[in-house]
């Protein structure tokens, strides 16, 4: 299985989302979600990049692929 990464602005991001009310998720639902993320994520002290993406947002996501593939090429795809 491939590492999962993770760092603490994605952390912040996952929290903001999963607390949307569009979703209603049960807080029980979320504070698992995060607990698991904290448990089996690898955490990455991101760098900041200095590129321009078409939503902002997806920057710490961006940084974190990079700063976890140094060297190779990577790609990022998100869901909007």
């Amino acid at each position: 299985m491939k590492d999962r990464f993770s760092s603490f602005q994605i952390f912040l991001e996952y929290q903001e989302v999963l607390h949307r009310p569009k979703f209603d998720f049960d807080e029980d639902v979320v504070k698992r979600t995060i607990d698991a993320i904290i448990k089996n994520g690898v955490n990455i002290d991101n760098k900041p990049l200095d590129v321009e993406l078409l939503d902002p947002k997806d920057r710490c996501f961006f940084e974190v692929a990079c700063e976890s593939n140094k060297g190779n090429t990577t790609y990022l795809v998100t869901g909007n």
